[in-house]
């Protein structure tokens, strides 16, 4: 009863039936086992085939009556067992003189028996084969479900990964173009700075001059009326050089931080020989000799910063000559299209240890220790060099030939 339950799956589907089922056979199986051992063998033993004959015959009733919404197991049920319930109950019918003893119903429980098990090894192993292909079936599904997951998780990686070097290539990007505009602003405010201090530099040369007259005013207030009148001359000459000075580098323009103080243009030979005229005017006549017969037709430059570099070289010649002797100022044509001012000045030799620093910004020399000055001049002539895409260098330190300095630029 507990097997044929079991195997209809009655616990299930019946519930109820199946333990009210269970109880009252398990009770008449208690009540069978208590005659046999008080040695009423024979009651206990018809109590027990008839039990067995009513079990065989509601278990054989439960599945026909189940085989209409039947899953497949009151089917098997019925093969398997059908088979030997029928020779349980031809030996039962024998025994109570209900069937003649033959050999077919003495050993209808044995044949019953034996193709019972037959078909109950086929059915077992039908079971067992259905159980390892549904087993393969779901480790396959487990497998493939795995290589579904990795799939997807390697497809999830692979695109975090191709976002993760995105991220990183506009970080860099964003970096390089952050370290370029911290370069431009660091190369612009140091082109401020330079300019700053071309300005106050510039303006010490015409501020000397009015200095200059005014106190010899001052003491000669009785001079000649031609003297103080070219002393006038000079004051109105400084003064609107500093106009000129203010006009030009002070304009909103110039001063401007978004644009470079370096603004080139196309300018003709006539307006440099004029500007190197006007930047020899600022000596006594006998002080500077020019030499411009090779002077271009056509240049590209700032004028301006040009003037300021040419100055700052007749400046530094001016201060290291001596009182009566003349320097000079050439214009030189040089290969690949490039031309060059040199000046020349007879004076002392430059030390050899102050060669590499005479460009250097605020660097003065031995020599020009006794002089007024910030030591900006030559570090201003190589600053407008470099913008030009030129030059300052020194060509000669002196010695047995005079101190040369030369600024080339291109045309």
């Amino acid at each position: 009863v507990f097997y044929s339950d079991l195997q209809l799956g009655l616990a299930q589907r019946m519930p109820r039936f199946s333990r009210g089922l269970i109880a009252v056979f398990s009770a008449v199986g208690l009540i069978a086992a208590m005659l046999v051992i008080a040695g009423n063998i024979g009651a206990g033993m018809q109590l027990m085939q008839l039990a067995a004959l009513t079990a065989m015959v509601l278990m054989i009733g439960t599945a026909l009556w189940l085989l209409p919404r039947d899953d497949g197991r009151a089917r098997a049920f019925l093969l398997v067992f059908g088979i030997y319930y029928a020779g349980v109950m031809v030996a039962f019918l024998r025994n109570l003189g209900l069937l003649p003893s033959t050999v077919i119903t003495q050993n209808a429980t044995a044949l019953g028996t034996l193709v019972h098990m037959v078909v109950m090894s086929v059915r077992l192993s039908e079971g067992y084969d259905r159980m390892r292909r549904e087993k393969e079936a779901a480790q396959q599904r487990v497998v493939t479900l795995v290589g579904q997951q990795n799939e997807l998780l390697e497809q999830e990686v692979l695109r975090r990964t191709v976002a993760l070097r995105q991220e990183i290539a506009r970080r860099e990007y964003l970096e390089v173009e952050l370290r370029a505009a911290l370069e431009t602003e660091r190369r612009t405010r140091q082109s401020q700075l330079d300019f700053i201090a071309m300005i106050s530099h510039e303006f010490r040369t015409p501020l000397a001059i009015i200095n200059t007259t005014a106190q010899q005013i001052a003491r000669n207030l009785d001079a000649a009326r031609e003297k103080t009148l070219a002393r006038c001359t000079n004051l109105r000459d400084a003064a609107k050089r500093m106009v000129a000075l203010v006009d030009e580098y002070l304009s909103t323009d110039r001063m401007n931080t978004e644009q470079a103080p370096f603004q080139p243009r196309e300018c003709s030979g006539e307006e440099l020989r004029e500007l190197l005229d006007d930047l020899v005017a600022d000596w006594p006549d006998d002080r500077v000799r020019l030499y411009d017969a090779t002077i271009p037709e056509r240049l590209w430059c700032d004028l301006e910063l040009l003037r300021v570099a040419v100055r700052n070289l007749l400046a530094n010649a001016d201060r290291h000559t001596q009182p009566g002797l003349r320097f000079d100022l050439e214009v030189l044509e040089q290969p690949q299209g490039r031309f060059a001012f040199r000046v020349s000045n007879p004076g002392a030799e430059i030390p050899s240890d102050e060669v590499q620093h005479l460009f250097e910004k605020y660097f003065r020399g031995r020599q020009a220790q006794q002089s007024p000055g910030a030591g900006l001049g030559l570090y201003l002539v190589r600053r407008i060099a470099e913008l030009h895409g030129g030059e300052a260098y020194l060509e000669s330190s002196g010695g047995d030939s005079s101190v040369r300095f030369q600024l080339s630029i291109p045309v």
